[in-house]
């Protein structure tokens, strides 16, 4: 075994990740690489400067913690430069350590620390996610748990019932299905008449994904109620009533975190037109890798790339790859957008 092998195997077995068969070889060095910059990240936010008598702030800057995280990838590139293609994709617009702060940041796990631009880890907590395993935010102790993606994972020796909604609470979701939440929506609607309107509407008997979705002539049936896009900006439902045309438009806030695209799974369920994600189980059934043809609300997203390791690139959301022990909780995560998800070989 060479200094390379050594210091990869050295890496893999303290975040406990394995290689699966037949798995890219660069795949694999960029998983490791990306759960151990996780790590050094979080333990970043536990530095202290020697210097300074008076400590009078939690945590650590987030020009620290990216100059240190830039520094840690930069020296693993050195030693695995294959690697750079999947951290450094043509298309990529931000730095990468830059990428892993904020996906940790959403999903928790680092958070902002009093009214600078400083970041620390959360409390410990812990919550059950499969039979045997807790998975965990902040540190217990010095120990690496293992790894899925960006987030740690505990085991234990006595098996646990999963209670899926503190697991949902967890992570700030309502465990509701979109169809559920997108009725709730709709009965609360205030409507407003419309004299005219130029908008495209969100087809639901599309087969092609959400984005290609819009169409300028679509023709809505009677009471048949749907999602506008009005100058490229504006959203909001739409509803046909008696011949006439009601809007009502969406909040900024539904807009800038795509729950447009939660209503647009409820809308493909109503139709019978249901959206399908596919996934095949890897390396004896300890890993899975989950291909999605439709983008998620970005909550669901940010769940999902911090359970689970992109495949293509650091930037890829739609393909990924988990642990078998969260693969439960992705699941139903899915299945509550209302996704058919489908197993292949």
């Amino acid at each position: 075994m060479n200094s390379k092998d050594e210091i990869l195997y050295e890496i893999s077995s303290d975040l406990k990740m394995l290689r699966y068969e037949g798995e890219d070889l660069v795949l694999y060095k960029s998983r490791v690489i990306y759960s151990a910059l996780s790590n050094w990240i979080k333990i970043s936010t536990l530095d202290i400067d020697i210097l300074n008598d008076v400590q009078t702030n939690i945590g650590q800057s987030r020009k620290y913690i990216s100059n240190k995280a830039s520094t840690f990838l930069n020296n693993i590139i050195e030693i695995f430069p294959e690697a750079s293609i999947w951290f450094y994709p043509d298309d990529i617009k931000e730095k990468p350590e830059k990428i892993i702060i904020d996906r940790l940041k959403k999903s928790g796990g680092i958070i902002k620390s009093g009214f600078n631009s400083y970041f620390a880890l959360p409390s410990y907590e812990e919550c059950i996610v499969d039979n045997e395993i807790k998975v965990i935010r902040g540190i217990e102790n010095r120990n690496i748990q293992m790894y899925t993606g960006l987030t740690q994972l505990k085991l234990s020796e006595v098996s646990f019932e999963v209670d899926k909604d503190e697991l949902f609470d967890f992570y700030g979701l309502d465990n509701q299905t979109a169809k559920e939440m997108w009725k709730i929506y709709v009965n609360n609607a205030e409507w407003n008449k419309r004299s005219d309107i130029d908008c495209q509407i969100f087809n639901k008997f599309s087969k092609i994904n959400f984005y290609n979705s819009w169409n300028d002539d679509y023709k809505l049936s009677e009471g048949e109620i749907s999602i506008y896009k009005e100058n490229y900006s504006d959203f909001g439902i739409i509803k046909k009533l008696n011949n006439e045309i009601y809007t009502n438009k969406f909040s900024q806030a539904i807009v800038d975190k795509f729950e447009i695209r939660r209503f647009m799974y409820a809308l493909r369920h109503e139709a019978n037109n249901q959206v399908t994600a596919y996934y095949k189980f890897l390396n004896n059934k300890k890993l899975v890798e989950l291909n999605l043809k439709c983008a998620l609300p970005n909550h669901e997203t940010d769940i999902l790339l911090a359970l689970g390791w992109p495949k293509n690139s650091i930037i890829d959301t739609k393909n990924l790859i988990f642990n078998v022990h969260v693969w439960r909780f992705v699941k139903l995560i899915l299945e509550n957008l209302n996704i058919i998800m489908r197993e292949i070989d």
